[in-house]
């Protein structure tokens, strides 16, 4: 399990990383680009991971467990209304708090989620996982932010 946690952390990076560095020379304009309800795209990334695909897809979909690897994130609540996974995310970083609800607008068991905020911060995303053709211990991760 810890590798898997590695392996979410590296892709949550990869993902996160340099567009959020080049935000910290301006955390100012992005609260208030949070304030005005701006949209707001940070990156993407892809990598392959050695574990199936449905373990990395119940890790990554697991939302309540992303701030272990996401130094960003204070904490997730989720609930289900309708059969919908809404979710309200929590972001500390350094003097910014900011917040925002996401409802989950499309599912495929096992390899994709998409979400768009409702509330709060303006964002969305997808993720999608890929099964390694001919192997059952191997996926690509595709995450959009």
């Amino acid at each position: 399990m810890a590798t898997i946690i590695a392996t979410a952390a590296a892709v949550h990076s990869a993902a996160l990383a340099p567009p959020l560095g080049r935000a910290a020379l301006s955390s100012r304009r992005r609260a208030t680009a949070a304030r005005m309800g701006e949209w707001v795209q940070l990156g993407s990334c892809s990598t392959r991971v050695e574990v199936p695909a449905s373990t990395a897809f119940a890790l990554i979909s697991d939302y309540p467990r992303w701030p272990e690897w996401s130094p960003w994130l204070d904490k997730v609540e989720v609930r289900s209304d309708d059969g919908a996974t809404t979710s309200r995310w929590f972001l500390r970083w350094k003097m910014v708090n900011v917040n925002w609800t996401s409802k989950n607008v499309e599912e495929r068991p096992s390899s994709l989620v998409r979400w768009e905020s409702t509330s709060g911060l303006r964002n969305g995303g997808r993720t999608l996982v890929t099964p390694e053709a001919g192997r059952v211990d191997a996926c690509t991760v595709d995450i959009s932010l």
